[in-house]
């Protein structure tokens, strides 16, 4: 006895197909853009995130190289790749040692911060202040780095 074979049911119209183009550029990068104010959370109050002058930043840099140099772990920490898992070898140096840097840090940076704001400040509204504070300075650096790489001249092999 012959087998049936089931009948393919042909479509009554043909399906809507969208062409979507995608625009890509290959020098299209991710850009930080600093805010113009920094909300401290758990105070719910907002501080002008400061204007980072070369002066500024060099002195933020000066208290940074300080840090690192009196927690000398850091300096095994490959912050290219980090994993927050990566400062639990340097969490006790830094829990002693760093608080100091921080207030510094904080002071030099955001000088209207008030002493009763800093005195009442958790750790979520340090680092508030001080994330977007340090993402500023690594987008100056790679933007200084790729200003010196534009006109350094490759030595041409001879």
């Amino acid at each position: 006895m012959p087998k049936a074979t089931p009948k393919k049911k042909e479509p009554t119209e043909a399906p809507v197909v969208e062409v979507v183009e995608e625009s890509v550029h290959e020098d299209e990068m991710n850009v930080f853009v600093p805010p113009d104010e920094v909300l401290m959370s758990s105070l719910n109050k907002k501080v002008a995130f400061p204007k980072l002058s070369w002066r500024l930043e060099a002195k933020i840099l000066k208290i940074i190289g300080r840090l690192v140099k009196a927690v000398p772990g850091l300096k095994d920490i490959d912050f290219m790749n980090f994993q927050p898992t990566d400062f639990l070898s340097v969490a006790s140096d830094l829990l002693i040692i760093a608080p100091e840097y921080v207030e510094e840090l904080l002071k030099l940076a955001y000088p209207d911060l008030e002493e009763a704001d800093m005195e009442e400040a958790t750790l979520e509204d340090v680092a508030d202040l001080l994330v977007p504070l340090f993402y500023a300075i690594a987008a100056s650096l790679f933007t200084l780095m790729g200003k010196v790489g534009d006109q350094t001249p490759i030595p041409s092999a001879a």
